[in-house]
C-alpha cells in the first residue's frame, strides 16, 4: 500500500461462504483496493477476515465481501475495528 492504513477491522462472515470461493474471493479483492492483513475459514463454517487499509477503501471493501462470490450466499457481515498492525504489506489465505 502507498498510502499509511488508518483502519482494520475484525470481520466474521455468515452464510454459504465455505466451499464457494470465498477465500480467494476475498484475496482477490484486497488486492483490489490496497487492502492488508488475512481470511480464514471458522469451524462454525463462518469465514472470519481482519482487513485494514483506509477507511473509504474498507467500505468499498466491505460492500463487496457482503455480496460475495457467484455461488457463495451471504447471511450477515460483522465488523469492528481494531488495533492496526504496523509494516503488514500482504493480504494472506491461512488454512
Amino acid at each position: 500500500m502507498s498510502q499509511r492504513p488508518d483502519h482494520r477491522l475484525s470481520i466474521i462472515v455468515t452464510g454459504r461462504v465455505q466451499g464457494v470461493g470465498y477465500r480467494f474471493f476475498s484475496k482477490e479483492n484486497a488486492r483490489v483496493f490496497g487492502i492488508t492483513g488475512w481470511v480464514r475459514n471458522c469451524a462454525n463454517g463462518n469465514v472470519e477476515l481482519e482487513a485494514q487499509g483506509k477507511k473509504a477503501l474498507l467500505d468499498q471493501f466491505c460492500k463487496v465481501l457482503k455480496k460475495g462470490p457467484l455461488f457463495g450466499q451471504v447471511s450477515e457481515l460483522l465488523s469492528r475495528e481494531i488495533e492496526i498492525i504496523r509494516n503488514e504489506n500482504a493480504f494472506k489465505i491461512h488454512y
